[in-house]
């Protein structure tokens, strides 16, 4: 899924343009964990460049009204709240991919967990193949594992936020 930016043709000269950008999506959370990953090949690249620099992607834990409440007897242990007044919620996930480890403006990204940030940016999926193997070792069932495994792929998609703001509001 791509954005869908789409603007409105002006009528006559000097008629305002208006643009949409039905996938965009804001965002304020919690930084659980950072990690990184090699990013891919710039069109235009050719064996013996330089590699280009890490994606880096943060799971950003996101806590609303609608998210379910836990029980405090069950949770003591996570509480912040000295006083046990306020609810105790599930979190809700995201991940969220900085190309190249940069914002859309070409900052460098430095993330650390218990951080908070609002971040703008728009909703990606992409599908990849994965062997059923990899994904019963991954989830220690090794034990399931049959022969030929190894080549029985399985298709899924892997859903994140590409950022292009990114504010901290704080630890």
């Amino acid at each position: 899924m791509t954005t869908t930016s789409a603007a409105v043709p002006a009528t006559s000269p000097g008629a305002r343009l208006e643009v949409f950008d039905a996938n965009e999506i804001r965002l304020s959370g919690i930084v659980q964990r950072v990690w990184e990953r090699n990013s891919r090949k710039p069109p235009g690249w050719k064996k013996g460049d330089e590699d280009p620099p890490p994606d880096i992607f943060a799971r950003l834990s996101i806590y609303d009204r609608f998210a379910e409440e836990l029980r405090p007897e069950d949770h003591a242990d996570l509480r912040l709240d000295p006083q046990q007044q306020l609810p105790l919620r599930r979190a809700h996930y995201v991940t969220l991919r900085f190309p190249y480890g940069r914002t859309s403006d070409g900052l460098d990204v430095s993330l650390s967990p218990r951080v908070r940030v609002r971040v703008t940016g728009f909703v990606r999926d992409v599908p990849y193949d994965e062997s059923l193997q990899k994904i019963l070792t991954q989830l220690r069932m090794t034990d399931r594992i049959m022969d030929g495994d190894d080549r029985k792929s399985v298709q899924r998609i892997s859903t994140y936020v590409i950022v292009r703001i990114l504010m901290r509001l704080g630890t």
